[in-house]
């Protein structure tokens, strides 16, 4: 009894690789074929959002690391603007297409200041120690520099 391959059969070379590409995703298809998707192209208004992150972002920690004024509670005004500028630069990452990186590690990013954020908050009224603040303000500062120096490294125009 012989078996036969249906995608020899029924579909062409050319159209199983697409049909494979298509189920794969995007990240595949990029991977597979280079060439033949544009790179993603410098935003401007991607920017302006990465640096309004970073700008909030400076203020809260900065905040935090001041005795009596330290807490969840007298913060999570602040802790709520560097979450919409956070959702701000996914949204308008969204917007340019083949932006995975940037999307990826905006959102990781986001999942990162949620996590720091729910800490704080299981802490209110007590303070993070100042290491722990001290070292998530390096981790975050460290992914907005990169996101920031990958935009600018994106093709203009």
């Amino acid at each position: 009894m012989r078996i036969e391959n249906p995608w020899a059969k029924g579909i062409g070379g050319g159209a199983a690789l697409a049909a494979v590409m298509l189920l794969a995703g995007c990240d595949t298809v990029n991977s597979l074929l280079p060439g033949l998707v544009s790179p993603p192209h410098f935003n401007p208004a991607s920017l302006a959002d990465m640096n309004t992150v970073q700008k909030d972002a400076d203020s809260l920690f900065a905040t935090l690391g001041v005795p009596g004024s330290c807490s969840y509670t007298a913060n999570s005004a602040q802790f709520a603007q560097v979450d919409t500028d956070l959702t701000a630069l996914l949204t308008q990452a969204g917007t340019v297409p083949n932006n995975n990186f940037t999307l990826k590690s905006a959102t990781l990013l986001q999942k990162g200041f949620d996590v720091f954020r729910d800490e704080a908050k299981s802490k209110d009224p007590v303070c993070l120690p100042q290491i722990v603040v001290a070292d998530k303000k390096s981790s975050f500062d460290n992914a907005v520099t990169n996101l920031i120096s990958y935009e600018n490294a994106k093709p203009k125009g």
